[in-house]
């Protein structure tokens, strides 16, 4: 009898896992991915919470650095997905893409009393960059710039970098800098304007059998008054 027991809570929780898809957060992107005493926090964990809520096949989180994460993702295809890769000519190369959840805006932070106000003012200056996002791509292809690019594990330790006055800028998405300059007024945002605007998707191994019923699901999620408060609050 214990052993009909045992064999009925096994298949009970092999029939959970099965209906489970895990997703990764990055723990350092703030306000979009990151981690608070052991817990997923931000706009793409509050998405997962409200897509959890409303369908019956849930998503799971793993969390921890995005590079780490991304690696692990390409090479080994964990975790099953990824939530709020800005989309990029390379990865659609190599990924299945959802519908798009919003926009990123790529920027450069700067302190005010660098006197920096344009890109020309970059001039051998050392910057934190911002892996494939699109400022820094274009930085980094225009040589008249001549700018140092400096990469950090998280935007927490860039920015303090920048306070600190060991780098002279930040390459980073508009809201992630605003947040975690909060409070501070001492600086400046240098914009290249709407062509540096990203789409952000839930990304997916190319032939992964879970896409299709998520990407529908999303969906109906996207035109959610409750989707739309959480990415434009």
């Amino acid at each position: 009898m214990h052993i009909y027991k045992y064999i009925l809570i096994f298949l009970c929780f092999s029939t959970l896992a099965a209906d489970m898809t895990t997703c990764g957060l990055s723990t350092g992107y703030p306000p979009f991915q990151y981690e608070e005493k052991g817990v997923a926090k931000g706009i793409d964990a509050q998405i997962l919470k409200l897509y959890n809520s409303r369908f019956d096949r849930k998503i799971g989180v793993t969390q921890r650095s995005w590079d780490s994460l991304v690696s692990s993702f390409y090479f080994r295809g964990e975790p099953a997905c990824l939530m709020g890769m800005e989309i990029t000519q390379k990865r659609l190369g190599r990924f299945i893409f959802s519908d798009i959840l919003y926009y990123r805006e790529s920027v450069l932070f700067v302190l005010n009393s660098s006197k920096i106000k344009n890109f020309i003012d970059l001039k051998d200056r050392v910057i934190s960059g911002d892996k494939d996002s699109k400022l820094d791509i274009y930085l980094r292809k225009h040589e008249e710039f001549d700018i140092r690019l400096k990469y950090f594990k998280t935007k927490e330790e860039a920015f303090s970098a920048l306070l600190l006055g060991k780098i002279d800028g930040v390459i980073a998405p508009l809201r992630v800098g605003k947040f975690l300059l909060n409070g501070k007024k001492d600086y400046t945002i240098v914009s290249a304007g709407e062509a540096m605007r990203t789409p952000v998707a839930v990304a997916f191994k190319k032939g992964d059998k879970n896409f299709e019923e998520f990407n529908k699901n999303l969906k109906s999620l996207i035109v959610d008054e409750r989707f739309l408060k959480i990415v434009n609050p």
